[in-house]
């Protein structure tokens, strides 16, 4: 540089020897024929590879006798068995540790079965949906090698195929049918909407096409039935009030009869009783008459009689 000064560029190209091969020295005598190839370089033998997994069993340790339970989370070791494979699928083992007491266990993929099997350092527990499969696979075996044997078995049990066949096609039918209809939802409100604005047009066109002479008439009719239906309700409420007080025409009933009887028993004449004024009023032994009168006439007892002496009074009393 002129003023003396050198940049940083310039300092990190003196720096690695203006050879521009990132700090790298290759000695005078090198020789690019003794270099060895990366695949050269890994391991051989069974590649083995860490993964996170989960129990697919609940297992029993034989060390510490101790649970490990379905889903428990754990590190293991994963390789690929060599010379083992179920229809062409791969076999593979798996190591991992208690988490108890840190002892090694395995166990492998069971792809005829879809499951696993266990192999060392544990224990599987007892499922029974394990043996139900079993069970069941064993049943299906057993019918398939009776229907080779026994024509009629086979073709019995083949119609019975095509019947779980046909019901199965008319449920996926129904199903399909269902899918669709929700998925047209918004068109089949559509379509009932207009339905029913097409029928309530349809109603009105009707009733505008009715003649004045057909309505006067329906309204006469429906006048006549509204006075037809008022006489029937009042004579019911007439009837109804007449035998809802029954005690009233008793009561007055017995008081006429009983009005009846007490004119019927009334005498046709009176008695009066008078007595005679006392004569001698000092005397001891005063004598007292009385005087009964009878009368018939209504006169004759309104005018009264004197007997004997003064009248002190008069008594009527009806007999009864």
């Amino acid at each position: 540089m002129a003023d003396g000064t050198m940049s940083a560029k310039f300092m990190k190209s003196a720096f690695v020897g203006w050879t521009f091969t990132a700090g790298v020295y290759y000695p005078p005598d090198f020789d690019a024929s003794k270099l060895m190839p990366v695949k050269a370089l890994k391991p051989k033998g069974p590649q083995m590879m860490n993964i996170r997994m989960m129990f697919p069993f609940t297992m029993v340790c034989d060390s510490c006798k101790e649970y490990n339970y379905t889903g428990t989370k754990f590190t293991a070791k994963t390789e690929q068995i060599k010379g083992e494979s179920y229809l062409g699928l791969k076999v593979y083992r798996f190591y991992g540790r208690c988490r108890h007491c840190w002892s090694e266990f395995t166990f492998k993929t069971d792809p005829k079965n879809s499951d696993y099997t266990m192999e060392s350092g544990g224990k599987r527990t007892y499922e029974a949906w394990k043996d139900a499969d079993a069970m069941e696979a064993q049943l299906k075996q057993e019918k398939e090698q009776e229907a080779a044997q026994d024509q009629m078995k086979a073709l019995e049990q083949k119609a019975v195929d095509v019947q779980s066949e046909m019901q199965r096609l008319e449920d996926l039918d129904a199903i399909r049918t269902l899918n669709k209809r929700l998925g047209n939802r918004d068109q089949s409100i559509q379509s009932a909407l207009d339905y029913l604005f097409q029928q309530d047009s349809q109603r009105n066109t009707e009733e505008e096409e009715m003649s004045q002479a057909e309505l006067k008439e329906l309204k006469g009719f429906k006048e006549e039935k509204d006075k037809k239906e008022e006489a029937e309700a009042a004579k019911a409420e007439a009837s109804s009030s007449s035998s809802a007080t029954p005690g009233s025409a008793i009561l007055s009933a017995v008081q006429e009869r009983a009005s009846a009887a007490v004119a019927k028993a009334k005498p046709k004449f009176t008695v009066k009783v008078k007595r005679k004024a006392e004569e001698d009023r000092e005397g001891e032994s005063a004598a007292k008459k009385p005087c009964i009168e009878a009368a018939t006439d209504a006169a004759s007892t309104a005018a009264g009689t004197d007997c004997g002496g003064g009248l002190l009074g008069a008594y009527e009393s009806d007999s009864s």
